[in-house]
């Protein structure tokens, strides 16, 4: 069990519910529950989780993230601040990937909202405050609407029908809102469309095949699943997904490298993105309490790295071998 570093200070806001929303009643229509990724997609989501840090051994990381500061006291005051979907952690670079991977799957789908607490040794609100913590809300209960963002929380008492949701209006000053640039966003949402109508075909093509209807019917289910994985393939080439081989079975090697290093690009630029947001949350906590800190994150392939694995691809300077797992690259 970890202790709780807010014990003896005071939050200057009630938390924000994080369960699920859709088991609460009386929500409002508008909030629509969203299938569970399945298949490739899921797949897909994992593999820009799991890509995102690479894994070291025993107390090795796999990845070196410092903090820049003149106070050892603010590391650990944001290594106790960091989002965390299941416990807190005593490790910043547990802590960072447990951010990461979390900030990668939302931003798959959409935006991550980081709103800032900040806690106080009394409950004065004019005195400053000493910490504070990230909450990341659940996307699907933020809404914006002319200009300002609120968000929707269930009753208090959720056993009471006649109880209804309410719509906070959230401070912007609190509020770190990362998002995709459009032309990764565009990206992302065609290439996850194609995905999730493709594994829908193949469900259906599969209950055909197995079901009254197509049994006997001559139906080539393997011949089906590999124009399928050609369509996919070809429409998701800007992101480089190889689907786990399965996408890119039967190319040749010079295509499975370029592949790998677009899908790695693809991974570094969403990471970086990620940790930008958490920057920007830190910067503004830091204003306000008084402290400064930059993250310095090292040990993982960067952009610049990923451009000179696809020059050395293109002249044939490095081994076929190296090239197929950019990860070996790692500076």
């Amino acid at each position: 069990m970890h202790d709780n570093p807010f014990e003896d200070l005071i939050g200057d806001r009630s938390h924000r519910f994080l369960g699920d929303p859709h088991s609460v009643p009386n929500r409002p229509r508008w909030l629509v529950e969203p299938p569970d990724p399945s298949g490739n997609e899921y797949m897909f989501v994992d593999d820009l989780r799991t890509h995102s840090l690479p894994y070291g051994r025993g107390l090795d990381g796999g990845f070196d993230l410092r903090i820049d500061t003149d106070d050892h006291r603010v590391k650990e005051m944001i290594i106790n601040a960091m989002p965390a979907p299941l416990y807190r952690h005593d490790d910043l670079s547990d802590a960072f990937r447990d951010y990461i991977e979390m900030a990668l799957t939302l931003l798959s789908r959409g935006n991550l909202y980081l709103e800032i607490e900040y806690y106080r040794e009394s409950d004065e609100l004019s005195s400053r405050p000493v910490a504070f913590r990230l909450e990341a809300l659940s996307p699907e209960l933020v809404q914006t609407k002319f200009g300002k963002t609120f968000y929707w929380q269930p009753p208090s008492d959720q056993n009471v029908e006649s109880e209804h949701w309410t719509r906070e209006l959230l401070d912007p000053a609190r509020l770190i809102t990362v998002s995709l640039p459009r032309d990764l966003r565009r990206t992302m949402d065609r290439a996850l469309k194609i995905i999730q109508i493709a594994d829908q075909d193949l469900d259906v093509m599969q209950r055909f095949t197995l079901g009254k209807q197509g049994w006997g019917s001559g139906f080539d289910l393997q011949e089906y699943q590999r124009r399928s994985r050609n369509i996919v393939l070809r429409e998701t080439r800007e992101i480089g997904w190889p689907g786990r081989g399965l996408l890119t079975e039967g190319l040749l090697d010079p295509m499975k490298a370029w592949r790998a290093i677009q899908f790695a690009q693809l991974v570094a630029r969403m990471r970086d993105i990620a940790q930008d947001g958490l920057q920007a949350a830190i910067a503004r906590a830091g204003d306000e309490i008084g402290f400064e800190a930059t993250m310095s994150l090292s040990g993982v392939l960067t952009q610049t790295d990923l451009d000179r694995l696809q020059n050395e691809l293109g002249s044939g300077v490095i081994p076929m071998a190296e090239l197929l797992n950019p990860s070996f690259h790692r500076t």
